[in-house]
């Protein structure tokens, strides 16, 4: 019954224990140092990000809709948190929800209170279909012409004329669903997003249909990083001048989205950005294994944070006021909000 249960509401592609896989899935299975580097050890995440005290934040901000954002072929709707700091030319995070939750719920992950300190501009695209799931696994929507795709490149450009955003700066982050359209946005538009994090996503293309999202997100299919790049590469076509870079985040105890998924994802972008997928170093932080992977220059491209023991969420820490704890958004004592910022370069300041 759960499995015809997860079907009825997409393939279990929402959020719900009840859409677990019926099969036992794999764990990461993975410890500090499987690739040979050596592990620093960082126990927790407490200090800023640059070692320096960040300056009182500004009285919080209401989440405030937008109507017209021009043409909506996805039927979504868009929620957004303007700090009061911000500058003429402000950098934009997009963070996409969930399955069975809303840009308010996905709000509480700790965006708004980094984009206070370090005054950049958070949206919130928000969708109803399909029990609030972005529909990341259809073949239609892994296009530049996606309906859903099209509605959240003209957020962008919306948000650039309102707001003044700078259009080289724009990123996108997600969970689940939002994790795997996260994947979509990147693959499909990288001359609008330069950088990405996909927390408990799936690879770009892993499925075309709702009963393939269902197979992929237990078990991926078996493809080599050249053929996962490939798919990449076909849905970019000439836009690929500029690769984006991808966090990719995953409980290594996730019950709902396999986290085979992530080393994946980890062959895709690798691949996608000319480089290997051997870790060029490994951290632990807190409970998570850290794995950079890396350019000749030393820049790290794309990474990979498994997190032990946790299921399927967004990790937060509200004791040092990252994020409220609630349904997919889980309290781990690691602020995934906060090294993504860092990730994307955004994050001068740290929460104290």
């Amino acid at each position: 019954m759960k499995l015809l249960h997860c079907l009825g509401l997409l393939a279990g592609i929402i959020l719900s224990g009840a859409c677990s896989s019926p099969a036992k899935l794999l764990l990461d299975g993975a410890t500090p140092g499987v690739d040979g580097q050596i592990i620093d050890a960082a126990p927790t995440d407490s200090v800023p990000i640059d070692g320096g005290a960040c300056p009182v934040a500004p009285t919080a901000q209401a989440l405030a809709p937008v109507a017209n954002f021009g043409a909506n072929p996805g039927n979504l709707a868009l929620q957004i948190y303007v700090p009061t700091n911000h500058g003429a030319h402000p950098p934009l995070v997009l963070a996409l929800h969930g399955c069975s939750q809303t840009a308010a719920a996905y709000a509480k992950t700790g965006w708004n209170r980094l984009a206070d300190y370090n005054g950049f501009i958070v949206a919130y695209p928000q969708t109803t279909a399909n029990n609030g799931c972005f529909n990341w696994f259809a073949a239609n929507e892994q296009t530049r012409a996606g309906n859903e795709v099209t509605s959240i490149v003209n957020m962008v450009q919306a948000l650039v004329q309102a707001h003044g955003v700078d259009a080289t700066r724009v990123y996108v982050t997600g969970l689940s669903a939002g994790g795997a359209s996260t994947a979509v946005l990147l693959a499909t538009h990288p001359d609008v997003f330069a950088a990405g994090t996909a927390i408990a996503g799936v690879p770009f293309r892993c499925a075309g249909t709702v009963t393939e999202g269902l197979s992929c997100m237990s078990s991926p299919p078996n493809k080599t990083a050249a053929q996962w790049g490939d798919l990449v590469r076909a849905a970019a076509g000439n836009n690929l001048s500029r690769v984006p870079r991808l966090s990719i985040w995953h409980g290594s105890n996730d019950n709902t989205v396999n986290n085979a998924n992530a080393l994946a994802l980890v062959a895709q972008f690798t691949n996608v950005n000319g480089i290997d997928a051997t870790a060029d170093k490994t951290t632990t932080v807190s409970a998570a294994t850290h794995r950079e992977y890396r350019n000749a220059a030393g820049v790290t491209l794309v990474d990979y944070w498994s997190v032990a023991g946790m299921n399927h969420g967004t990790p937060v820490d509200p004791t040092r006021n990252c994020g409220t704890a609630g349904p997919f958004v889980l309290d781990v004592g690691l602020c995934s909000s906060r090294y993504a910022a860092e990730f994307f370069g955004l994050a001068a300041c740290a929460t104290p």
